[in-house]
């Protein structure tokens, strides 16, 4: 995963930053789910 310095570590996180976690969660537990299911 590549993050810019600018993203997340030196500011305080606004709600475009928050959605932007949660989408990423969201891809990651999918992404986990297909992973599971092709064994």
């Amino acid at each position: 995963m590549n993050t810019s310095p600018a993203e997340g570590e030196g500011q305080p996180l606004g709600r475009r930053g928050r959605n932007k976690i949660k989408m990423k969660e969201r891809l990651y537990t999918a992404a986990l789910e297909l992973f599971a299911e092709q064994g």
